[in-house]
């Protein structure tokens, strides 16, 4: 089992290939992982000389999000693995974002 860091650097639109560094050989993923960008938000306050008079993005976080394994175009909250090396997310991904992506590499297991 090994796992490969993907770190988005750029937006990346829901069903576009995503090629992997030719060392990935992956023979099949066992778990995918994102780390979703998610803003942090102080709800606005009506108290008076208030802090926060208005809601106000403190920054953003990473809320991690299993994504389903699928072996037909993935939709919403899905991955396909295409070839030894290139996969599909059938969500659009924020530059910022990570795939954390477990997978038994070709070869290592016999029938992978």
């Amino acid at each position: 089992m090994k796992t490969f860091i993907y770190a988005v650097e750029s937006d990346i639109t829901a069903g576009t290939d995503i090629t992997l560094p030719k060392t990935v050989n992956i023979g099949a993923l066992s778990s995918v992982i994102r780390l979703k960008n998610v803003d942090i938000s102080h709800a606005a306050c009506g108290a008076t000389d208030a802090a926060y008079s208005s809601a106000t993005t403190l920054g953003t976080s990473h809320s991690p999000e299993s994504l389903e394994i699928v072996n037909s175009t993935p939709s919403a909250g899905q991955i396909q693995l295409v070839n030894s090396n290139t996969i599909v997310c059938g969500d659009n991904l924020s530059a910022g974002e990570v795939l954390i992506i477990h997978y038994i590499e070709s070869g290592e297991i016999p029938g992978f």
